[in-house]
């Protein structure tokens, strides 16, 4: 156990970025340095003109502080930095926790397309200004898409949908009056739970295995 244990983002963070994949824990890490690593147009490349890698994995004791405290990175500048375990209570998933605080919804995105598994992003600010629940779910290979939000930015309360429902969803929710009410907190906890996922627990934030740290390290030239 680590010295962190005690900590429950769930209970504890006023931003909630977390990613659940249905793959094992070594497989998906494989597979985010793969696609963080594929060269692209903006790759830094050396004098060979080959691709320069940033991104790099090592095994470590369980620290969710590692990816970040209470809320995420604002500064885009900074490097990205990823914390991965197997939860205590469901062996055989995977759970990650990025710095940024858009909480790695783009990448999850990229990375759910070429995937088997089933990739659920969740995001929750629990913000006195701009407050927002946003549910993301991929599956089979990114072949089903289904995107729920509820948020408030300066003109207000906004709903949004993308895709069919899925099984696990009430779609009861959204016809609510009030659109804050149609995606929350509450809400997001019972799709998941209904998921398998019991984020409200201890021992979904604990493991009794090695994580990872997933880390980037930018060429300084």
């Amino acid at each position: 156990m680590s010295r962190n244990a005690p900590i429950n983002p769930y209970r504890g963070f006023s931003e909630l970025l977390f990613t659940c994949v249905s793959g094992p824990l070594s497989e998906i890490v494989r597979t985010m340095l793969a696609g963080f690593n594929e060269p692209d147009e903006s790759t830094t490349r050396n004098t060979r003109g080959e691709a320069v890698v940033e991104f790099f994995a090592k095994q470590i004791e369980h620290d969710v502080s590692l990816a970040y405290l209470d809320k995420g990175e604002r500064d885009g500048t900074q490097p990205q930095h990823v914390v991965l375990w197997e939860p205590r209570i469901r062996p055989g998933v995977t759970v990650f926790m990025g710095a940024d605080w858009d909480g790695m919804g783009h990448s999850v995105f990229a990375l759910s397309n070429d995937s088997p598994y089933t990739w659920v992003n969740i995001r929750i600010y629990d913000d006195a200004v701009y407050p927002g629940s946003f549910f993301d779910y991929y599956a089979n290979h990114r072949t089903i898409v289904r995107r729920v939000m509820a948020c408030r930015d300066e003109e207000g309360w906004d709903f949004a949908q993308k895709g069919a429902v899925q099984p696990f969803e009430n779609a009861n929710y959204y016809i609510r009056r009030s659109k804050k009410d149609r995606l929350n907190r509450e809400i997001i906890t019972e799709y998941m739970e209904t998921l398998g996922y019991m984020i409200a627990h201890d021992g979904f934030w604990r493991t009794d295995k090695p994580a990872y740290l997933l880390w980037q390290e930018r060429p300084t030239c």
